[in-house]
């Protein structure tokens, strides 16, 4: 994609006119995360949803009981899917056995990550599964709302398919951070659902890439810079830990999914990794400065295929670095008629 073909240069304000047209993971994480939220509400109901989540097995001790107060998903209440049960009958948070291990229940749904059933029984498949779950609606709406619309911009930078095993390594990331956590508290039972660590990880590198873009948050109604919002966000994680938070492990998972995109973004044999994984035949290897691609060994038809939009000379390269900074930090509108005719050039090479 050269640079006319970006978002932010094309006529009328700079906006395609779909802004999943150059981002098709992004499209079908939005339908798949949709259509598995709506599947387990018509066929399995709301109510035996919660209870998978939340079950433990028949036989164990229940000496330490929780309230229906206690009884919370990542900080959202589920009232109605429990009216009428007696709570301290049907759940607990863990039991000893004999030598003094925490022995927590049985996680019933099949998706859901927690330590005991993802680690230490091997159900790897969860390390990806609980990526697509979500705990109710508000939790699959702003996890929706930030892959629509920073996703798109992660994806067009680093290519589709890499940017898909991106997508999923830091949600791996995620759970491996909320695992850390779990093991150090002792807690590990933490039931881990949805896409924010993968959100945090698009949200890390947004920030490396356009740290001066500007953001306009529906709640609150403010703007902030892209770096200003993935401060905020990730200084609310660590105060959540430190403070012993409900939401501590779901906090863990968020800096999990960030730590991830961070390394991936600048750790050049990472980053290599990543692009391999992601191009024909696996022999992509690529450096970046900026926006810009440059590959160094690749598949020949890979190669072919990119080749054009490494022509810039070493002045032209800068020149746009320069001109798509002061797009971040200006806006389109401030362009000079000649920096927009440069911007078409390379674009077009």
């Amino acid at each position: 994609m050269g640079y006319a073909d970006r978002e932010y240069f094309r006529e009328g304000g700079g906006r395609p006119p779909s802004r999943l047209a150059g981002a098709p993971v992004v499209k079908w994480l939005l339908i798949v995360n949709l259509g598995v939220f709506l599947l387990g509400l018509f066929v399995e109901g709301p109510d035996k949803i919660l209870e998978q989540m939340f079950r433990e097995r028949a036989d164990v001790d229940r000496d330490q009981k929780i309230s229906l107060a206690e009884m919370k998903f990542w900080g959202a209440a589920q009232p109605k899917a429990v009216q009428g049960w007696k709570i301290e009958d049907r759940f607990k948070r863990w039991d000893k056995d004999a030598d003094g291990f925490l022995t927590p229940g049985e996680v019933i749904h099949p998706g859901v990550f927690t330590v005991t059933e993802g680690l230490y029984g091997f159900q790897v498949w969860r390390l990806v599964t609980f990526q697509f779950l979500h705990a109710d609606f508000g939790h699959l709406f702003f996890n929706s709302i930030a892959i629509y619309f920073f996703g798109a911009f992660v994806e067009q930078q680093l290519r589709s398919r890499a940017f898909l095993f991106f997508y999923l390594l830091c949600g791996v990331a995620g759970a491996l951070g909320a695992s850390l956590l779990g093991l150090f508290q002792g807690n590990f039972q933490w039931q881990l659902v949805g896409a924010s660590a993968g959100v945090f990880g698009i949200l890390a590198v947004a920030a490396l890439i356009a740290p001066k873009m500007q953001v306009r948050l529906l709640i609150p109604p403010v703007t902030l810079t892209m770096r200003q919002l993935a401060i905020i966000l990730l200084g609310i994680g660590v105060l959540t830990i430190l403070l012993g938070g409900r939401n501590a492990g779901g906090e863990a998972g968020h800096l999990g999914g960030a730590l991830a995109g961070f390394l991936f973004w600048k750790v050049p044999i990472l980053r290599e990794l990543l692009v391999k994984l992601g191009s024909p035949g696996g022999r992509g290897s690529v450096t970046r400065r900026g926006f810009q691609i440059r590959i160094k060994k690749s598949d020949k038809r890979y190669e072919k295929k990119l080749r054009p939009r490494m022509k810039d000379s070493g002045r032209t390269a800068a020149e746009v670095d320069r001109i798509l900074d002061k797009i971040n930090e200006h806006g389109l509108q401030s362009l000079t008629e000649e920096e927009r005719a440069l911007l078409s050039d390379s674009g077009k090479k």
